[in-house]
């Protein structure tokens, strides 16, 4: 599935196990445009033999899109697609365990305090 140019690393990991769970809760939170935004970073991450600044600032966004962070401005697209989503549904519990997954791994990378400094 993923070829990656040396050891995987933690983040490669991540995207083997969850690649295909993290462009559906995208396209769910935040349409077309974040399910290629996903899919844009998928593909920079998995070239890259250990994470960059570019990639961990675009994983920290995705980490904002699952934790719905922007569905308080109505002026962003994610207010209507969040507005569409069922609080009932079981797909609510899968975006609860991929933001504790993504935020574990954002502080895997980022070391003490979600510094820049990629470890």
């Amino acid at each position: 599935m993923f070829d990656f140019p040396e050891q995987p690393s933690a983040l490669h990991l991540y995207l083997i196990n969850k690649s295909e769970e993290l462009q559906n809760i995208a396209l769910l939170l935040g349409g077309r445009p974040w399910l290629g935004r996903v899919q844009r970073f998928m593909n920079r991450a998995r070239n890259e033999a250990s994470p960059s600044v570019r990639t961990l600032s675009e994983l920290r966004q995705i980490g904002d899109l699952l934790r719905l962070e922007h569905v308080h401005d109505f002026e962003r697209p994610e207010a209507a697609y969040f507005a569409e989503l069922d609080l009932e549904a079981p797909y609510i519990y899968d975006i609860c365990f991929l933001v504790e997954e993504t935020d574990a791994l954002v502080a895997e990378l980022t070391g003490p305090a979600g510094t820049e400094e990629v470890l």
